[in-house]
């Protein structure tokens, strides 16, 4: 155990390539020489009035796909943009309809071969978010396919926070909560999984009924079997991020594979997890506050925590926020390649802060509080869910190895919309 965590330590990179001035150092990515990139936009587009919680999925070498949520009066759509040169230019974004309602908590992957594909919430009232669909795009990009249900449905079931991954083998997986009908709140954790590029689905229970979850996400190994589920569990006095884990690429999820993480206090936002080569990592940020409907609390710390055994135990974990970047911090989201981890997150020194940042750093499990390294600057660090300015509840990074991918919510202009940084390594 303490040889693999001194072998982490030692073979994480070094912070990626930003200059403090959120410019890049020149050089190239060592993939057909394209330079790293400065803060662009994936999206402005007119027809929305808000755009935020992007995901971003790399594909074939230089191919990336980014989809977020985009409002125009009481509708969200489903953005999506393509890439073919490693982002230095996208396609003209395109909006998706969901069948009824409006969409929420879009998420976007690519498979071994390359195809990018999606998953959505579809939100027909404020207590009926009642559908999870999906959809695939060539690996070239070109637009995503017709929307494909993938659960069931049921009169006034709340379901939420679909997170969908593509497995080792080549499989997909999304992991999702759900209330029954009638149920006021989600209360069970879902896992569905296609083995024909989401064609079809088989849904299986991750949890117990009845007892509250929230928040769901999943991650899945570069390298082998493994996909992760986590969510917030609010069975105990005190929430927790609970934890499932499949070693064979989301056939099947052993009892065995189950844990805890204990936080600090309460959750400020979605958990989420990596599996990297050495072992799972759970993110969770938390806060003295609690969200609400209407407000989104800035972070007191961004929690690390591990395990080598599948998600059954965890060690304690580690504040990763850099203090010389805060006090506040909002929407850490990590990525892994092989060793190296990499997190994003926004940080300011208070609520509202309107020239706050996003930032990247490469935590390791032998040092509290790493440095951060600026990406981009400004950022309205702002609480309120009801303005133009609303940060979402997501933000997305993505790797090959050689770049590191960052899709965000850039506000400075007090109307969010979709911007995206390239960085080396």
């Amino acid at each position: 155990m303490q040889g693999r965590i001194v072998v982490l330590a030692s073979l994480l990179l070094g912070a990626c390539k930003a200059s403090d001035g959120g410019s890049i150092d020149a050089g190239t990515d060592g993939m057909g020489g394209f330079p790293s990139l400065p803060t662009a936009a994936i999206s402005t587009s007119a027809d929305s009035t808000v755009e935020t919680e992007p995901s971003i999925a790399v594909g074939l070498p230089g191919h990336l796909a980014a989809v977020w949520l985009a409002r125009k009066s009481s509708i969200w759509r489903v953005g999506t943009s393509f890439s073919d040169d490693r982002g230095a230019t996208w396609s003209a974004p395109q909006l998706l309809s969901v069948p009824v309602g409006s969409a929420g908590n879009a998420t976007v992957t690519a498979d071994t071969m390359g195809g990018f594909h999606l998953a959505v919430l579809g939100v027909e009232s404020a207590d009926h978010a009642g559908m999870i669909y999906s959809a695939a795009a060539p690996a070239t990009g070109g637009g995503f396919g017709p929307l494909v249900a993938v659960t069931e449905s049921a009169s006034r079931s709340i379901r939420d926070a679909p997170s969908i991954v593509a497995a080792h083998d080549g499989s997909l997986n999304i992991v999702y909560c759900e209330g029954g009908p009638g149920a006021a709140y989600t209360t069970q954790t879902f896992a569905a999984r296609s083995s024909d590029g989401g064609a079809t689905w088989q849904v299986t229970p991750l949890t117990d009924a009845n007892n509250p979850h929230a928040w769901t996400a999943a991650c899945a190994s570069r390298t082998d079997g493994r996909v992760g589920a986590v969510f917030l569990d609010y069975t105990g006095l005190t929430p927790s991020v609970g934890v499932r884990l499949s070693d064979d690429d989301g056939r099947t999820w052993p009892a065995a594979n189950t844990g805890t993480v204990t936080i600090a206090t309460r959750p400020g936002e979605f958990p989420s997890c990596l599996l990297s080569t050495v072992g799972l990592f759970v993110l969770q940020g938390v806060s003295h506050e609690m969200p609400t409907g209407s407000y989104a609390p800035t972070l007191d710390s961004i929690e690390l925590s591990y395990s080598v055994d599948n998600g059954r135990t965890f060690k304690d974990p580690i504040a990763i926020e850099d203090p010389a970047a805060g006090p506040r911090f909002m929407r850490a989201i990590g990525t892994a390649w092989n060793e190296r981890l990499s997190v994003v997150y926004y940080a300011g020194a208070m609520d509202e802060d309107p020239a706050a940042s996003l930032r990247i750093a490469q935590p390791q499990l032998d040092r509290a509080h790493p440095v951060s390294e600026l990406v981009h600057s400004p950022i309205m660090l702002t609480t309120s869910r009801a303005t133009t300015a609303w940060l979402g509840d997501l933000i997305s990074v993505a790797t090959d190895g050689a770049n590191t991918y960052v899709a965000f919510t850039d506000n400075a202009a007090e109307k969010s919309h979709i911007g995206f940084r390239r960085l080396q390594p």
